[in-house]
């Protein structure tokens, strides 16, 4: 099995997860538009979760909403996958 061919398997296993909701038509910091996965059982999902390609189910980034210290302001934090690669040690690049 290949890499690729496990994604619509593990996309499925999340479904299945108690607490796990989904999010259509969110975007990563590079626009791109996916499903967000979240976990509602541990307190606020409200804004946090990671974002898939509804089509590929690559992994596109995540979307964490912060609130300050002073409760006065709200921070989106988004990110976005560019290239990935698996290595067998650590600090080791591809």
């Amino acid at each position: 099995m290949t890499r690729d061919s496990m994604r619509p398997a593990a996309y499925e296993a999340l479904a299945l997860v108690p607490g796990v909701k989904t999010i259509p038509g969110v975007k990563d910091s590079a626009g791109r538009t996916g499903v967000g996965i979240a976990h509602t059982e541990r307190g606020s999902y409200e804004g946090k979760y990671l974002i898939f390609d509804p089509a590929s189910f690559a992994f596109l980034g995540f979307r964490d909403e912060r609130i300050s210290a002073s409760g006065k302001k709200k921070y989106v934090q988004l990110s976005h996958v560019v290239d990935w690669g698996v290595v067998d040690r650590v600090k080791q690049r591809p």
